[in-house]
């Protein structure tokens, strides 16, 4: 019996298995959802039963472990690297005219979809999935196997390619090394990188599910991609039906040119998107890339242009990279999208410094693959210099995830009726006296206790970079602040459960729940706590280095401009910002006030490891590596990196070509590292 139940278990393994194929590699659907769903239950009844035949690579083991609590982090052995832009015919020309520098001289290309979605690799370990991790810094990543198995599209295990396919795969003069790798996948590890993308259709229908529901919708297909695979919960893969499509294979197993790639993906089970051409030549790139504009918008995913690549394998590795990514490979990108609309009115937003700044209202208009509704003005300067009018024709740009802005008006299709834009002279939100200051173009509110001021400053103070609250959302921000339970950030460590279970939406258990949570971020890192203080000019990551500078609260707070100075990357003007922010009365009151509610701000560690308490200086153009993953590495083993070269220097890391940073080291005795020497500083853990 038990023989009986392990063969009819492994059938169904592999009938569902060769259904998933089917359908998400060649787009053919034998059966329906319905009875593929049926078999999917008669798999987990046999297993339920027979827990001992259950195997990693069973379709019932996708969602599996539960709710993760957090991502481990994972280091790239090859670097996942990024790829260069170009925008035009002109521009692609260069390009090429830059491979022949090199030598390679009329090469033979590889056109391909640049999908607009998340970049993950997969890792087999002897056939089976093992790790899957998104790109992160290029260098290390988060592991996110536990979503890469819920996802159907994703093999989680090799499909053994046939007869045919290796024949198909010969005719195409692929080595018999490749051949040899492929003919036992169940001793065959691989990384196979891809993207992770939410299919425009099933978007819009998940976007409608949560706007019924009342639930935030997403922006675009690519943020739900992103967002959902950093989801926790692999059930929120599942429930979106998330889609994989493969387009390199990093790992060396006998490959020539990239084009094989594709197809063996596709014969290990791996989806891969069919829009793709070797071409021999940039003419056939463009042609490539003109058919493709003209079905963009018929096509179910996002593309944002061409990925364009060098197709012999050993000449791109001969190339080698330049900068973000390799030599021999480009992002041809669409260009960025414009639109006509009309300017309905102007908003006149408060930011947390009391900046007003102008944002056109406008009748909804798609651009960029987004309903666009608001754009940027920038400033009362721009608005005089446009000449825009309310009640204009105007022109607006969108490229990608910039916001975005109105270009100019159309004043030949003016009808009489447009107004000019009225320059505020009070506050919009407290009628507070606005001002300008001398040589500055922006706009400011003087009253600092004005109700949206204070609102900005305490969201930004929650957000994640600061406190990091959970649950303490713009929405219960405004209630307190209306009903003057709060009136600045460290008020917020004075609530009561009773005053939150006050507020509108608000039970025994979520007031509960969101009082525990404040009290538990009473205890602060340092560079948090500079970060929430809003002070202008600081962001994170100048926080982070008062932090590893100064080490205490109290010592930033009396720090002179000059001792500012020191810190890296600090110049004049925030040096002065930070100076004169901590001689105001009320921020010394106000940080008082948080100390004396439990509040506790951590002295800061530095950082431990081999470069503990080195200092470094970075010239000229590395080859593996970009100037910050340069400085993380540095900073992840506790140096530290300066912008200038002096005595008290350690070390100079010299790429190509280097400037005057590098000579004056020579001058002052201070030891140069080139990268070989620099990586066998920080280790091969880097």
């Amino acid at each position: 019996m038990s023989k009986q139940v392990e063969t009819r278990i492994d059938k169904l393994k592999k009938e569902i298995a060769r259904y998933r194929y089917e359908y998400h590699v060649l787009d053919k659907q034998e059966i329906s959802d319905a009875a593929l769903d049926s078999l999917k239950h008669e798999l987990k009844l046999l297993e339920d039963e027979n827990p001992e035949l259950i195997t990693p690579d069973s379709p019932t083991q996708r969602v599996a472990g539960g709710v993760r609590k957090g991502f481990k982090k994972v280091n790239h052995k090859i670097k996942m690297l990024s790829i260069e832009d170009i925008f035009s015919v002109e521009e692609a020309k260069k390009w090429e005219a830059r491979l022949a520098k090199f030598g390679v001289k009329s090469p033979e290309y590889f056109c391909e979809v640049k999908m607009d979605g998340l970049a993950i690799g997969l890792h087999y370990k002897d056939g089976l999935l093992d790790v899957a991790a998104t790109r992160g810094t290029g260098t290390v990543g988060e592991d996110v196997t536990h979503n890469a198995r819920a996802m159907d599209a994703v093999p989680l295990a090799l499909r053994q390619p046939t007869k045919g396919d290796l024949d198909k795969l010969k005719k195409h003069g692929a080595s018999k090394e490749l051949i040899d790798a492929l003919s036992d996948v169940k001793s065959l590890s691989l990384e196979a990188r891809g993207e992770v993308y939410f299919p425009k259709q099933l978007f819009e229908k998940f976007n409608k599910r949560e706007e019924k529901a009342g639930r935030k919708v997403f922006a675009n297909p690519r943020n739900a991609a992103a967002g959902s695979l950093r989801q926790l919960d692999p059930n929120v893969i599942k429930d979106r039906k998330l889609q994989f499509f493969g387009y390199s294979v990093p790992t060396d197993i006998g490959q020539t040119k990239h084009e094989h790639e594709h197809m063996f993906m596709q014969m290990l089970g791996l989806p891969v998107n069919e829009i793709m051409e070797p071409v021999k030549d940039l003419d056939g790139v463009e042609r490539f890339y003109k058919k493709l504009i003209a079905k963009r918008e018929k096509l179910d995913y996002w593309t944002d242009g061409v990925v364009v690549q060098v197709n012999d394998r050993a000449t791109l590795e001969k190339l080698g990279t330049a900068g973000k990514g390799q030599r021999g490979m480009a992002a041809w990108k669409f260009p960025a999208e414009e639109a006509t609309t009309r300017l309905v009115d102007v908003e006149w937003s408060v930011g947390r410094t009391g900046a007003i700044t102008p944002v056109a209202e406008l009748e909804p208009v798609w651009v960029a693959g987004t309903t666009v509704q608001h754009a940027s003005l920038h400033n009362i300067d721009e608005i005089k210099r446009l000449d825009v009018r309310i009640g204009d024709t105007v022109i607006i740009h969108k490229a990608g995830d910039i916001i975005p802005k109105v270009i100019r008006p159309l004043p030949k299709l003016r009808n009489g009726r447009e107004k000019k834009i009225e320059i505020p002279k009070k506050c919009p939100v407290c009628s507070g006296e606005v001002k300008r200051e001398e040589g500055e173009v922006g706009l400011f509110c003087s009253n600092r206790s004005c109700f949206a001021r204070q609102r900005s400053r305490i969201i930004y103070a929650v957000g994640k970079q600061g406190f990091d609250i959970d649950g303490f959302g713009e929405k219960t921000i405004d209630q307190l602040l209306e009903k003057g339970f709060i009136h600045n950030t460290a008020s917020i460590f004075e609530l009561s459960p009773d005053e939150l279970l006050s507020l509108e939406g608000f039970a025994d258990l979520s007031a509960q729940k969101l009082y525990d949570e404040i009290q538990s971020k009473k205890i602060v890192s340092l560079p948090r706590f500079l970060t929430a203080l809003g002070i202008d000019h600081v962001g994170a990551e100048t926080a982070r280095r008062l932090a590893e500078h100064f080490r205490f609260l109290e010592k930033v707070m009396r720090a002179k401009p000059e001792e500012l100075l020191d810190v890296e990357d600090v110049g004049e003007v925030v040096a002065n910002s930070i100076y004169d922010f901590f001689q105001k009365e009320r921020v010394r009151k106000s940080i008082a006030e948080f100390q004396g509610n439990g509040g506790c701000v951590k002295d800061h560690e530095r950082t431990a490891g081999a470069l503990n308490g080195k200092t470094f200086v970075l010239t000229g153009t590395l080859k593996d590596m970009t100037r910050d993953e340069a400085k993380l590495a540095i900073q992840t083993q506790g140096g530290r990196v300066s912008g200038s070269v002096s005595e008290k220097t350690d070390f100079v890391l010299a790429g190509e070509s280097p400037g005057s940073k590098y000579k004056k080291a020579e001058v002052l005795g201070v030891e140069i590292l080139n990268e070989k020497q620099f990586f066998a500083m920080i280790g091969s853990g880097i």
